[in-house]
């Protein structure tokens, strides 16, 4: 006790970063706001634990076998977008940096098989996003009071990107042990009923041209890249789940069908006609048609093509956006036509049939009266149904007319860009999306 009956307290000043630690006593007429009870150091010494487990988690990752998958790597670069979008001082781009270039060295001596089949642009690009990721981390666990549901926001959609890589990889796999008969037959004969194999003719045509085969096949691997570009463009207008949502719905319903209409390309399927010795008209014509069996550890993910469907998705998102963006992700989607294609990863009845598949997928999320979300789905799931079922029943019907084939894939087409630009115009209508201006999500989209 000191003098004049005034109790003393000891208290501790904690300065999180400087590594000062003060002691003193003060009198009873101390400002409680400038020191730390006892649940404070608790709260403190959470917040270190959860950043050492972060660091120890995607450090691992950049260490353990599978992780250094294309569309994994792509997925872990992600956070670089989401750590500019948060506009953080300059020394927290410098330790990203720094992280990175030690995950970097941590993978090159200590992975299984370092390099193997790794392409350096994806690999370092995925190691800065560890780090970038990391950092956005440590900013969620240290925010207080506003600051605390933008931070968390921005550190959430990569690692739910991610997340949701992963699970869509694993899924696929399953696929290709469970399906011992497969249709490609039947989408090879509908591709050849056109006059002509897509997919055959683009592979030749792109053989001949290296450096064109190898920029089509990045911009095929990237795609988790341009999901977290946009998915950061939708922060601005307070919508950054719709993304993921969609893209997410998507897949479930896809995956659906990969069990309803097996395939898997025809790279695979074909491969001792593919892509030189295509049939002729004649021989597609009296072709008899059967399951085939294929005993390739490969996913059944053809009918219809998700990757064409996720990238169509991703393109109809951006319309909100400015010219310039509508614009590369028009681009981003003509590259995926001829990636999908000119890899031999799908027949061009894939991509046909995605078109309806995406429009049935976007209709629950679109701002526009329910009326017109119920056109919107119904047309979308009415079309894609006719297609799996004439494709699995009847598929010689399309050798009628050389013209059937034509007006039914375009015809198909027509519809769903005709209720899109409804439904797009009545979301333009209603202003969808709130503009969200704070300065932890605000991202420059003019």
């Amino acid at each position: 006790m000191a003098s004049g009956g005034h109790a003393t307290s000891l208290c501790l000043h904690w300065r999180p970063w400087r590594g000062r630690r003060i002691y003193s006593r003060r009198l009873d007429n101390f400002k409680p706001s400038k020191m730390l009870c006892i649940q404070d150091v608790t709260r403190h010494l959470v917040q270190l634990l959860l950043c050492v487990l972060a660091a120890a988690v995607f450090s691992y990752t950049a260490v353990a076998p599978q992780f250094d998958q294309p569309f994994v790597s792509w997925a872990f670069a992600t956070a670089c977008v989401f750590l500019y979008v948060a506009r953080p001082a300059f020394g927290n781009y410098l330790l990203a940096v720094a992280i990175g270039i030690c995950l970097t060295t941590l993978y090159l001596f200590f992975a299984v098989k370092p390099g193997a089949d790794v392409s350096p642009v994806a690999l370092y690009s995925a190691m800065l996003g560890r780090g970038c990721l990391i950092v956005l981390c440590w900013r969620c666990f240290w925010a207080q009071g506003e600051e605390r549901k933008p931070r968390f926001v921005l550190a959430a959609l990569p690692i739910g990107i991610v997340e949701f890589v992963l699970l869509v990889l694993f899924l696929l796999n399953v696929t290709g042990r469970f399906q011992p008969h497969l249709y490609d037959l039947y989408l090879y004969v509908f591709d050849g009923s056109l006059g002509f194999e897509p997919s055959f003719v683009l592979a030749r045509w792109l053989r001949g041209i290296p450096f064109l085969r190898d920029f089509v096949q990045f911009n095929y691997l990237n795609l988790p890249l341009v999901i977290g570009m946009v998915s950061a463009g939708h922060l601005r207008r307070g919508s950054p789940l719709r993304v993921l949502s969609t893209l997410g719905m998507a897949g479930i319903v896809g995956y659906v069908c990969y069990f309803i209409f097996p395939a898997i390309g025809p790279i695979y399927a074909l491969s001792n006609r593919y892509p030189d010795m295509p049939h002729t008209l004649a021989q597609l014509a009296s072709l008899p048609l059967r399951p085939l069996n294929v005993a390739l550890p490969v996913p059944c993910n053809a009918m219809p093509s998700l990757h064409f469907a996720w990238a169509l998705l991703l393109w109809y998102n951006t319309l909100p956006f400015s010219s310039v963006y509508r614009r590369l992700a028009a681009a981003y989607l003509g590259l995926t036509v001829l990636a999908t294609l000119a890899l031999g990863e799908h027949y061009l009845i894939d991509l046909v049939v995605a078109v309806p598949f995406a429009l049935m997928v976007q209709a629950p999320w679109i701002n526009a009266p329910a009326r017109l979300k119920l056109m919107t789905a119904t047309t979308g799931a009415l079309l894609t149904a006719a297609w799996m079922s004439i494709l699995r029943y009847d598929v010689k019907v399309f050798f009628i007319s050389p013209l059937l084939p034509w007006f039914c894939t375009l015809g198909s087409t027509a519809v769903c860009w005709f209720v899109a630009r409804k439904a797009l115009q009545s979301e333009r209508d209603g202003h969808a999306g709130a503009i969200v201006q704070g300065p932890e999500n605000r991202i420059a989209l003019e």
